[in-house]
């Protein structure tokens, strides 16, 4: 689950890294019905907002994923009276 996760937050962070690095006004290309520069850039900020909404709360479930995951490794230590070491090997 985490590898998975770990995946999908590296393809999500090089789309903001992308999205952040873009150029907004684009000298070569001079389209009539296209986009003015300030819709193109509203329209990358929203898309932007998105990613970093959806990256931080992948990021939330997988650190609550780790907390509880180890709460339990140190209950069962404390159930069973046996170093948490132990458990781990």
């Amino acid at each position: 689950m985490l590898n998975e996760q770990a995946n999908i937050l590296f393809e999500w962070r090089d789309k903001i890294v992308e999205l952040l690095t873009q150029k907004l006004i684009d000298d070569s290309v001079h389209e009539e019905n296209g986009p003015s520069p300030y819709e193109r850039a509203a329209i990358i900020q929203a898309e932007l907002e998105s990613y970093m909404q959806a990256y931080q709360s992948l990021l939330v479930c997988g650190h609550s994923y780790l907390l509880i995951s180890t709460f339990n490794l140190l209950l069962y230590s404390l159930i069973e009276r046996k170093p948490l070491w132990q458990n781990v090997l």
